[in-house]
C-alpha cells in the first residue's frame, strides 16, 4: 500500500515538562501503561460530591482478590485524588480487609465517571461482599475538554485476552491533552468485572485530530463471562495548540505477515524539521469496517534524527486481528506519538564495525560483527540496525539491536541481529546496509 504521510510533530515547553519524564539514550521519554498525568493540588473537596455507583470483587487466576467499582463526579467542580476505603466482608459479615487508596487520573469533571480497581494479594478465607467509601478527595483546577470516542473494537482471544481499541477525536478548535482513558468490561448482568488504563493510547490531540488507544485485559477467572458491554472513560483538559514541525515518510512501504503471525509494514521517515528528534510513533490497523483492531507504538531508529536524515522503520502489528489481515481487507496510519518524542541537543556518535557476516535460514536472517568504538570516550549504550533493500532499492526487511553493556574508547563488542523475514522474498537477490550508533 504506497502512500505519502506528513505528520506533525508538537513542540513547547509544556509538552517537555510532561514529556520529559525520563530519558533514555536511544529513545524519547515514556509514560508507564495507564499512567495518569496529575494535576496541581486544590483545596478539599467534599466526599459527598462523588459517587460510588457499583463495585464488584473475586478472586482472580493468580489466586489475588480484585476489587472494582466505578467513580462518579456530582459535584459542580472538577476532583482528584480521591482517596477511598475498601472493606471485605466474609460470609458471616465480619470484616476481613480493610484499606484505603487514592485513585488519580489528573481530574475528573462534573458529571464524569471513573473506574477504579485494587488487588489485595492478602490470604483472604471467605469472601462475600465489598464495601466502599470516599474518604476525601480535592478540588482540581483545569479546563474540561470534551471528545469523542470512535472506533472501538472488543476482542477475546482464546486464551481469556480482551483487547479493546478504538480513536479518540477531538472535535474542538481547542487542543486538548488526554489526561486518562481507561476501559472497563461488565458482565452479561452488568457487574464490573475488569477495568485497567490504556497499555498503549495518544496522550495530545490537536484541533480535529484523532489518535488511537489499546487496553489489554486478563487475569480473571475462566468462569467469568466477559461477553457483555464495555466502556470508554476519558479524562480530558483544553490547551493551547502546539508549534508543529513535519516529518515525511517514504512512498513505498513492503508489507508481508511473518512466520509468527504478525503483519509488517516497513519503510523510512524523514525528519524535515530544524531541529534534532528522538521520534516515536503510534500505529492504528483498521479493518474494513473502519473499526480499530490493532495499535502499536514504534520508537524510530537512530534516534536523533538531525534535520533532513532519514531513518528506517517497522511497523507491527500482531494477534486477533490478524484474520482480517489475511484477507487483505485491512488498512493503517502512522502518527507522531508527541508524549515520547522530544528535540534533543546532540545526535549520536557514527561508529564502524569489523567481521560483518550473516546468513539465512529460511525467512529468518541473522547478521553479526564488532562495532568499535572509536569516540574518545566511553559509550553506554550501542544501537546496530540492519536493513535490507530488493533490486529496487525499496526496504523489505529491517532488524535492530541495543547494546548496553557499555564500550571503552578503543575497544569492540560484539553485536547479532536477527531480521525476521517477509516468506516470499528471494534472500539472495537482496542488498544489505548496518547503521552503527552510540551514546
Amino acid at each position: 500500500m504506497g502512500k505519502k504521510h506528513v505528520i506533525v510533530l508538537f513542540i513547547a515547553i509544556s509538552v517537555l515538562a510532561i514529556s520529559a519524564i525520563s530519558c533514555q539514550l536511544f529513545s524519547g521519554s515514556n509514560q508507564q501503561d495507564g499512567d495518569a498525568i496529575t494535576s496541581p493540588k486544590a483545596v478539599k473537596g467534599k466526599p459527598d460530591d462523588v459517587e460510588i455507583v457499583g463495585t464488584n470483587v473475586y478472586r482472580d487466576f493468580f489466586s489475588n482478590w480484585r476489587v472494582y467499582g466505578l467513580l462518579t463526579n456530582i459535584a459542580d467542580y472538577p476532583v482528584d485524588d480521591i482517596e477511598i476505603e475498601i472493606e471485605i466482608m466474609d460470609t458471616s459479615g465480619s470484616s476481613v480487609h480493610k484499606e484505603s487508596f487514592v485513585v488519580s487520573m489528573g481530574g475528573l469533571a462534573p458529571g464524569d465517571t471513573t473506574p477504579f480497581s485494587l488487588i489485595v494479594r492478602e490470604e483472604l478465607t471467605s469472601v462475600d461482599q465489598v464495601t466502599a467509601n470516599v474518604e476525601s478527595l480535592y478540588k482540581a483546577e483545569f479546563e474540561p475538554a470534551e471528545v469523542e470516542i470512535i472506533g472501538t473494537y472488543k476482542n477475546i482471544s482464546e486464551d481469556g485476552i480482551v483487547q479493546v481499541t478504538g480513536e479518540i477525536n477531538n472535535p474542538s478548535d481547542n487542543a486538548v491533552i488526554l489526561k486518562q482513558i481507561a476501559t472497563a468490561i461488565f458482565s452479561p448482568e452488568g457487574d464490573i468485572l475488569f477495568a485497567r488504563g490504556c497499555d498503549i493510547c495518544v496522550r495530545y490531540l490537536a484541533p480535529g485530530e484523532k489518535g488511537p488507544f489499546k487496553v489489554l485485559m486478563f487475569g480473571y477467572p475462566n468462569q467469568i463471562d466477559t461477553s457483555g458491554d464495555f466502556q470508554i472513560y476519558v479524562s480530558a483538559e483544553t490547551m493551547t495548540p502546539l508549534e508543529t514541525i513535519e516529518v515525511s515518510f517514504s512512498d513505498y512501504e513492503h508489507t508481508f505477515t511473518d512466520n509468527y503471525k504478525l503483519f509488517h509494514a516497513i519503510g523510512e521517515i524523514q525528519n524535515n524539521s530544524e531541529y534534532i528528534f528522538d521520534i516515536h510513533l503510534l500505529n492504528t490497523l483498521y479493518d474494513a469496517n473502519g473499526n480499530v483492531i490493532d495499535v502499536s507504538s514504534y520508537n524510530v531508529l537512530p534516534a536523533s534524527l538531525s534535520p533532513g536524515e532519514s531513518a528506517p522503520y517497522d511497523i507491527i502489528f500482531g494477534g486477533p486481528q490478524m484474520e482480517a489481515v489475511n484477507k487483505g481487507s485491512v488498512t493503517w496510519k502512522s502518527q507522531l506519538d508527541y508524549f515520547s518524542s522530544r528535540p534533543v541537543d546532540d545526535a549520536s556518535f557514527e561508529l564502524g564495525t569489523s567481521g560483518d557476516s550473516h546468513e539465512f535460514s529460511g525467512a529468518r536472517g541473522t547478521f553479526t560483527g564488532m562495532v568499535l568504538n572509536n569516540t574518545g570516550e566511553e559509550l553506554q549504550v550501542v544501537l546496530v540496525v540492519v536493513g535490507l533493500r530488493d533490486k529496487s532499492g525499496n526496504l523489505v526487511g529491517l532488524g535492530r539491536e541495543l547494546l548496553w553493556d557499555g564500550v571503552p574508547d578503543g575497544e569492540s563488542i560484539e553485536y547479532s541481529v536477527p531480521i525476521e523475514l517477509d516468506p516470499s522474498l528471494n534472500t539472495s537477490a537482496l542488498e544489505h546496509f548496518l547503521i552503527a550508533r552510540g551514546r
